[in-house]
């Protein structure tokens, strides 16, 4: 598990990093990670989506790679990855757990 929030619900830089590293090295494996960030254009419609999916893992690289995955499988014939499908993933995942829950939980 990776630490992305602080205990004050901040963003922990170092962990958002980390997690970003994470994709980024999937993403692009025989690219120099010196050339990562000018590189993200060419899969997310918006880099701050890489960001938001870091940090809605909570930390969880399992939780990330699981999300990544379905996103990419959804987008991949758009040509990139775009924010608009990543939060329908994000809402169906949350659906998905609601739906085991109890009232009472």
């Amino acid at each position: 598990m990776v630490r992305v929030r602080t205990k004050t619900g901040e963003d922990d830089p170092a962990g958002v990093a980390k997690m970003r590293e994470m994709v980024l090295v999937r993403a692009f494996p025989d690219v120099s990670p010196e050339t990562w960030e000018a590189e993200i254009s060419t899969v997310f419609e918006d880099p701050e989506s890489l960001n938001h999916l870091c940090r809605v893992s909570g930390g969880h690289v399992r939780n990330l790679l699981q999300l990544l995955s379905e996103w990419v499988l959804k987008d991949w014939r758009k040509g990139k990855l775009t924010h608009e499908t990543l939060e329908r993933e994000i809402r169906g995942r949350r659906n998905n757990i609601l739906l085991g829950l109890d009232d009472g939980e």
